[in-house]
């Protein structure tokens, strides 16, 4: 009788478990962040500073 109480427990327990998890926002924030990583950024840095500028102090 105990063995069927806790297989039963334990079976809802993988089922909300599993709801939980696939229902979440986890799993949606991986998608979008695995398209993030493929796209493509371009970043140009530039140094061209005034004249009036205070360069680094020694």
């Amino acid at each position: 009788m105990k063995i069927k109480v806790a297989s039963a427990v334990l079976a809802v327990s993988i089922l909300f478990s599993g709801w939980l998890y696939w229902g979440s926002d986890l799993k949606v924030e991986q998608v979008l962040t695995s398209n993030e990583w493929q796209s493509t950024m371009v970043t140009v840095i530039n140094d061209n500073l005034p004249d009036d500028t205070v360069g680094p102090l020694r």
